[in-house]
């Protein structure tokens, strides 16, 4: 049985399906979707969170890597177009984190990555960990995933000086690519059912269940989920924003310093037994956090507000919600949702 839920934020839908007992991501669509998944195709700028993952080579923009390997906090592996770099998902020490490319910021570790000619290997700095092709992978759209170094060919890459790729050893028509990107205008999923936006969603996620691997279903049960790319499932970010968006700062501009308000806790909230407040909160936090994520700073759905009851000051987290009275629970969490 497959049941499908819709999450409002702003203008955005977000269709999830539920699977017997798992929840799976299944699908992501806007107004503007055929609009974006055409211009996905054209020579459009590389974008923070774009994944990293083997593709044909082509020596363009998205495949062409640069070395800096001029100590902390300057050892990065850097896309030559506009000096994105790759970065570990979610700061994650996790086997099987992704790699995808962010703009450099500060200091982080997880940015932190050397070449090593003589093994072949993209090694992190942050925790030894080397890149390697996700399950042995050999074709367009595998995902590059972090693991223990091991020395298999999964996790060898040729640095081509000449072209500035690195050649995956299994196949070295294969580059490391950062977002090229298997979508619904390319055959052959522009003729699967799930591709076509104006079908209804319980007809789209009916379609694409039963091409997804189980492997594919448990990966995108989980926050750090990686989509499916063979399948053109883009990535799903989870975020929080119990009391605003809580997110670095997007771009400064008209007055704004870019970052996301910060609203008192639930629990502070909650004290106020302002209804109109609440919604007021509610509004602002969906219309910053749409902002935040087409600057590509943030997720799209978020963790709030937190339905539990304050019965006990012994569960440490009751700041985290508006209060013991389950009427007020209700009316605040109606209105902050709505908003």
């Amino acid at each position: 049985q497959v049941t499908v839920r819709r999450y409002r934020l702003s203008h955005c839908y977000i269709v999830m399906a539920r699977v017997s007992i798992l929840v799976v991501l299944l699908v992501e669509f806007c107004s503007d979707f055929a609009t974006a998944q055409t211009a996905h195709l054209q020579d459009d700028p590389v974008a923070n969170f774009d994944n990293v993952q083997l593709w044909q080579c082509t020596e363009g923009y998205r495949q062409q890597w640069e070395m800096m390997h001029n100590g902390y906090p300057n050892n990065n592996i850097a896309l030559k177009s506009d000096g994105k770099v790759l970065d570990i998902l979610g700061y994650s020490n996790d086997t099987g984190a992704n790699l995808q490319v962010f703009s450099k910021t500060g200091t982080p570790w997880n940015q932190q990555f050397m070449y090593n000619d003589t093994s072949m290997t993209i090694v992190s700095l942050m925790n030894g960990k080397c890149a390697e092709a996700a399950n042995s992978g050999n074709i367009s759209g595998t995902n590059i995933q972090m693991a223990p170094c091991s020395g298999a060919g999964n996790q060898k890459f040729v640095y081509n000086n000449t072209d500035m790729t690195l050649r995956y050893s299994f196949n070295q028509t294969l580059c490391l690519d950062a977002g090229t990107a298997v979508n619904c205008t390319i055959a052959p999923l522009n003729t699967y059912p799930y591709c076509d936006y104006t079908l209804d969603a319980d007809t789209r996620v009916r379609d694409l269940v039963p091409r997804m691997t189980l492997e594919e279903k448990v990966q995108n049960m989980q926050h750090r989920n990686p989509g499916i790319p063979r399948l053109g499932v883009p990535i799903f970010r989870f975020a929080e924003c119990l009391h605003g968006v809580r997110s670095g700062c997007g771009n400064a501009s008209n007055g704004s310093t870019g970052c996301p308000t910060s609203f008192p806790s639930a629990l502070g909230l909650g004290a106020t037994f302002n209804t109109s407040l609440w919604l007021e909160a509610g509004r602002t936090v969906s219309t910053e956090a749409r902002a935040l994520n087409n600057q590509g700073v943030t997720g799209q759905a978020f963790w709030a507000p937190d339905v539990n009851l304050f019965r006990d000051p012994r569960w440490g987290r009751g700041q985290e919600v508006p209060g013991e009275d389950p009427y007020l629970t209700s009316e605040y969490v109606a209105h902050y949702s709505s908003g």
